[in-house]
């Protein structure tokens, strides 16, 4: 596996458990909302500076689109975009397609993912990506 995304993957396990909050900015580590963590564990473990939001993080120009329907094809430090309780949709990033986004994940393989996650949950969380296949709407991938 690349050196950043072992770097990654490692930073963000570290993070399990810290507080989920809505609108948490990236300098404070004490809490987190999904793209603040999202963008923190790449700026830090791969020094790749993303946008501050899902919907920005999805559309940026840099990266590789993943075909989200056939997670097979998934690799450790993709990150895996769903509709969510706070989604947007922009479909000038999208070529015109409208494609809601509201939270995002990173894969980790073993088809598992670590995010963080509000709600009942509400911090930093490994799971299994296999309940949210479905709901996974764009990936994109970054380190190739």
């Amino acid at each position: 596996m690349n050196e950043k995304i072992t770097k990654i993957i490692s930073l963000a396990e570290n993070l399990i458990g810290t507080p989920y909050h809505y609108g948490a900015s990236t300098s404070d580590q004490t809490s987190f909302d999904c793209s603040s963590f999202i963008q923190y564990i790449f700026k830090t473990g791969a020094e790749i500076e993303l946008p501050r939001s899902a919907i920005l993080q999805a559309g940026y120009e840099q990266g590789q689109e993943i075909d989200p329907s056939q997670p097979e094809n998934f690799q450790p430090g993709d990150l895996l975009f769903m509709r969510g309780s706070q989604g947007h949709y922009r479909d000038e990033f999208f070529n015109d397609r409208p494609i809601d986004i509201g939270h995002v994940a990173l894969f980790i393989g073993n088809d598992e993912i670590i995010h963080s996650a509000g709600g009942e949950k509400n911090k930093v969380i490994k799971e299994s990506a296999k309940q949210f296949y479905k709901k996974i709407n764009f990936v994109k991938r970054f380190i190739i």
